[in-house]
């Protein structure tokens, strides 16, 4: 196995100094001395909505005995999350290091270990020789120029029956194979932030997923957010969504002198998941699409901070939702 890099938590007599003392949180976190962080989310907007769909999914997996990996984890709160769940392993990832995840790695005594700089799209090659059973992906995909190339490799980090987990903005109610290049665009349906890249309908995420050799179980619908649990399986084992992914998977092209590397990708994962024995990861829910709303109460999940539920404002998600789809003609 490779030796792989990992920030060295502080020890229990650490000093904070004053300026990483209270730096600002991205999760809103249960705190060990009783208090909650804030969060980016401020006034009505439930803390952590965002990953709502991702603790649905990821409660109706057994995490016990499995070697799970939180990509892009911030300041820990699925990485945390997933040992308090009983996960036998738990790595993340992030661009740097952040003080918050340091923190709560120390006030907390579990043991994650903490792999910066790791880049999304190096997975591979970072953890090459680590065999994985849940790969989480939350609030990642659409910041990648090339999120086809990374899903192909969180692919080759899985063997069969392997978990991933993908959480990202998407093109509410689009019905169509769409994505949309966000930096080109303008009015009011594109995102505002200048690192938002990609913006694609669920249909094309589905398919994107398929072609690297996933197969779609579920997903989770929040506002303009998805998230999307597929397994690792062979190109033979997949019901493709159209022909011309059949084709894809089936690795057959019209003119052989035409070469991709996603036709090396597939082949290779015929041959490890013959090779290696498969994951015990299993998810135990329905299967297919579902919507969540933001005015439920907040899922169950460790760290997380109560929220109650708003009957009172679950009529107006509704309407935003049917309104949202009557605006995507595609």
């Amino acid at each position: 196995m490779a030796a792989f890099r990992s920030a060295a938590a502080p020890g229990p007599d650490t000093i904070w100094p004053e300026s990483a003392a209270e730096p600002s949180w991205f999760h809103a976190v249960e705190l060990p001395d009783g208090r909650a962080s804030g969060g980016r989310f401020a006034g009505r907007r439930p803390p952590n909505y965002t990953l709502y769909g991702v603790f649905d999914l990821l409660n109706a997996i057994d995490l016990h005995g499995l070697t799970v990996i939180d990509v892009g984890a911030m300041d820990g709160l699925l990485s945390f999350g997933l040992k308090l769940r009983g996960a036998a392993e738990v790595l993340a990832t992030d661009l740097v290091a952040r003080p918050n995840f340091l923190r709560l790695r120390d006030e907390l005594g579990l043991q994650v270990d903490y792999h910066v700089p790791c880049r999304a799209q190096d997975l591979d090659r970072h953890f090459d020789g680590l065999r994985l059973d849940v790969l989480v992906m939350a609030g990642v995909l659409y910041h990648l120029m090339d999120p086809l190339a990374t899903l192909l490799a969180c692919r080759r980090l899985l063997p069969r029956d392997g978990l991933l987990l993908i959480e990202t903005q998407f093109l509410a109610g689009a019905q169509a194979p769409v994505a949309r290049f966000n930096p080109a665009e303008t009015g009011g349906q594109a995102s505002p932030h200048p690192n938002v890249y990609w913006r694609m309908s669920l249909p094309a995420l589905n398919a994107m997923l398929q072609i690297c050799s996933f197969e779609v179980l579920a997903s989770v619908q929040l506002k303009s957010r998805v998230a999307v649990l597929a397994r690792a399986a062979r190109p033979d084992e997949i019901a493709a969504a159209t022909p011309k992914i059949g084709t894809i998977l089936a690795g057959r092209r019209a003119d052989p002198s035409y070469h991709e590397a996603i036709q090396d990708a597939l082949a290779q994962a015929s041959v490890d998941t013959d090779r290696q024995p498969p994951s015990r990861a299993r998810y135990a829910a329905a299967r297919g699409p579902r919507r969540r709303w933001m005015a439920q109460a907040a899922p169950d999940w460790p760290l997380q901070p109560r929220h109650p539920a708003a009957p009172g404002r679950l009529w107006a998600e509704r309407a935003w939702a049917a309104c949202s789809e009557l605006r995507w003609p595609v």
